[in-house]
């Protein structure tokens, strides 16, 4: 699912956040116990229908784990802090986020409508992401560690993206 959240930048401006589904498992060793014969039963408790089994009515959810969230991935655009995207950011495996200044130069943030390695470090924190990842460095920075240091002092699971950076987000296990 791709969503959208208004960004505090220019007129239009928006945050993506693509999320997968939550999935549940099917449970065999849990329907074998119950009496449940393997073939088309399991086929239709698989399809989300009811079934009958010698007289015994079993549901879906009789066989099924309790649902893990799919995996959650937020884009920022440019953008200023704002309480208001946490909520959107919430639990996200990985966030890319605005990060424009060093945290020496929070007094540029407010004219400039960008935030800062801390501020977005802050963000991360408080939405309980897993992962940040700061894009949008001004070119006055000649060291792009010094900013993932910063950001890391609040944050410790920060990093500075790259051109062409690929990420690999696991899957969430399930609760069974």
């Amino acid at each position: 699912m791709v969503t959208c959240a208004r960004a505090i930048h220019t007129k239009g401006s928006v945050a993506y956040c693509f999320e997968e589904k939550a999935k549940r498992t099917f449970l065999k060793e849990k329907a074998l116990s119950l009496g449940i014969p393997e073939g088309r039963l399991f086929s239709k408790l698989q399809r989300g229908q009811e079934i009958e089994v010698l007289g015994k009515k079993f549901t879906p959810e009789d066989v099924l784990s309790e649902p893990s969230p799919g995996r959650k991935f937020v884009y920022t655009g440019d953008t200023k802090p704002s309480g208001r995207l946490a909520d959107f950011f919430r639990n996200a495996d990985a966030l890319i986020h605005d990060c424009t200044y060093s945290k020496d130069e929070e007094d540029l943030v407010e004219g400039s409508a960008h935030s800062t390695t801390v501020q977005a470090a802050e963000a991360a924190k408080s939405a309980d992401v897993k992962a940040l990842y700061l894009t949008h460095l001004s070119q006055r920075y000649q060291d792009p560690k010094r900013l993932e240091e910063e950001a890391r002092e609040v944050f410790k699971n920060s990093f500075v993206a790259e051109d062409f950076l690929r990420v690999k987000v696991a899957k969430h296990k399930t609760q069974y």
